[in-house]
């Protein structure tokens, strides 16, 4: 599962949490939000064009999502995009 879904691994650092005196080891996905194949076609597209548009506001979250930005949100590969999201991060030339 590991290689078909490109799983790495990520050490979150001793401090990352106030209650973490130790780093923690676990694994790394790229930043997906899933929806159902059938999910509406329009709310696809607004939800990947406010993600592109606003991924400073979705980082501003926490700071583990420091390095978020639309470019590794268009990255990941563990299953195919939604034909909408591809087609708004073909159009914002993420993909």
């Amino acid at each position: 599962m590991k290689d078909e879904w490109k799983i790495g691994s990520f050490s979150i650092p001793a401090g990352g949490y106030e209650w973490m005196d130790a780093p923690v080891g676990t694994v790394t996905l790229a930043a997906q939000l899933f929806v159902n194949e059938n999910a509406d076609p329009k709310m696809v597209a607004d939800l990947a064009d406010a993600l592109i548009t606003h991924a400073d506001k979705v980082r501003d979250v926490h700071k583990a999502m420091a390095p978020l930005d639309a470019k590794l949100m268009s990255s990941g590969t563990a299953v195919p995009y939604h034909p909408q999201a591809e087609k708004a991060y073909l159009a914002a030339g993420l993909r």
